[in-house]
């Protein structure tokens, strides 16, 4: 699939009318929702501006790094949500999605997950989950450094981790070509989305 727009600031109108126009054409592809997946690698300002999204555009917000299972279980996380959540909702059945207790370094309860018309599937694999299950998607990213910086001021436990986390981001991503997959970049560098 083409990219059908390169958006270099989250402020411009123009993004919420392309996902508007993306989610209408090509309507609900799972199950009966229609489903916005925002991804990018950590610290790039995806909660952020999927939060936003979601207020704008009347959606729910589902976070893929509340579901991820341990700092090495990226692709293990990634597989775990599409058998529990997205194969569930696609086929109509019960769902719900798995989280992690990051305190006690271990598998937490499944959250059940109710049916909705609209909802922004966010977090670092988040398209990779959704696959072609997504109406749009969307890649959010800043320079490294920038990311660094936010992850830390946001997650300062991380700083042992960031190598090991962003390594696996990086294969996911790499195998999956999951930015030249978007149908929209956006860069939240400076001056651009603050923390």
């Amino acid at each position: 699939m083409p990219r059908l727009a390169f958006v270099r600031d989250d402020h411009e109108a123009g993004h919420l009318t392309l996902v508007r126009r993306l989610a209408a054409t090509r309507g609900p592809r799972w199950g009966g929702c229609t489903l916005v997946a925002v991804d990018g690698p950590s610290g790039s300002g995806k909660s952020t501006y999927a939060v936003g999204l979601a207020q704008a555009i009347g959606g729910h917000v589902l976070h893929v790094d509340d579901m991820h299972q341990g700092w090495t279980m990226l692709a293990g996380s990634i597989h775990l949500v599409r058998q529990l959540l997205m194969d569930p909702v696609r086929l109509g059945e019960p769902a719900a999605y798995p989280t992690w207790d990051w305190e006690r370094d271990l598998r937490g309860p499944d959250v059940p997950v109710a049916p909705r018309p609209l909802v922004v599937l966010e977090g670092v694999g988040a398209m990779v989950v959704a696959e072609d299950l997504a109406s749009a998607s969307i890649w959010v990213e800043a320079p490294e450094p920038v990311r660094y910086r936010r992850t830390m001021s946001r997650d300062g436990l991380m700083d042992g981790r960031w190598a090991q986390w962003a390594a696996q981001e990086r294969a996911i991503y790499a195998r999956n070509q999951t930015r030249a997959r978007a149908d929209i970049v956006i860069d939240t560098g400076p001056a651009r989305l603050t923390p």
